[in-house]
């Protein structure tokens, strides 16, 4: 691996330097077939963060994932698709566009999220295809959202899952969530906020970017930060989607 993709890796893993770990701790294994919009977004053909489906030309992930690639994304990024094993199996995709929110700020996370385009396009099948976007208006259920991702499972241990890993989040009242993160990290109005009071069970490093999904299906949030992985009181908060959904049409047409 070149001395630049060794560093690219470590930006993704730490771009946020502590407040934006990349952020599953205490989940179980799941099938691809069972979470077909999941995706493996690869530096240097090693996975980095999670992202989504939510097209047959286009997936969704944090905007901190993305940013650590500005130099030359289109020859340092690919996506695996349709595999529930780490850098194995499946399809893999290249990018030909990489699309930031115009207002994200690498400082604090504001307005963490990206769209990109992939070629060839995803084959949709048993083990690929599209999450489901919210509507601005239309209701869902919020109350318990889950998250897959191969990232770390056991907190403070860098070693990424083999297989993909699921865990189902309640979702956390946000005067809580500003509560608990006074003084520490400012939790913006983008943000929503999910997770366990007594910790123990949160998405870690190398989940970032992944999807949060509702028991119907629907893209509740992006995995974006946090205070370490499982803590007592530092619930994962995760880029609301459906605040970016006309964003999201505007640049997709989805």
């Amino acid at each position: 691996m070149s001395n630049f993709v060794t560093l690219v890796t470590i930006l993704v893993l730490q771009v946020c330097a502590g407040a934006c770990q990349n952020r599953i701790v205490g989940g179980d294994d799941i099938d691809i077939s069972k979470v077909p919009y999941m995706l493996s977004f690869m530096l240097g053909g090693s996975h980095a963060c999670g992202a989504a489906v939510i097209g047959q030309e286009w997936g969704i992930t944090a905007g901190h994932c993305a940013t650590a690639y500005k130099r030359d994304p289109y020859k340092e990024i690919t996506i695996r698709t349709g595999s529930s094993i780490v850098n194995e199996g499946g399809i893999v995709h290249n990018i030909s566009k990489v699309i930031w929110h115009e207002k994200y700020v690498t400082t604090d996370d504001a307005n963490d999220i990206a769209v990109f385009k992939v070629e060839p396009k995803f084959e949709y099948s048993d083990v690929t295809g599209a999450v489901g976007l919210p509507e601005i208006g239309i209701p869902f259920d919020e109350e318990w959202g889950r998250i897959t991702g191969w990232g770390y499972f056991i907190p403070d241990d860098p070693i990424i899952s083999r297989k993909l890993q699921y865990l189902r989040l309640p979702k956390m009242n946000m005067e809580e969530c500003v509560k608990d993160y006074a003084g520490l990290y400012k939790v913006k109005t983008s943000d929503v906020c999910y997770g366990f009071k007594q910790g123990g069970r949160d998405s870690c490093r190398g989940d970032s970017g992944g999807p949060l999904v509702s028991d119907d299906e629907i893209l509740i949030g992006i995995t974006s930060w946090g205070k370490g992985c499982a803590e007592e009181n530092s619930p994962g908060l995760y880029t609301e989607v459906v605040q970016y959904r006309d964003w999201i049409k505007n640049k997709t047409g989805i």
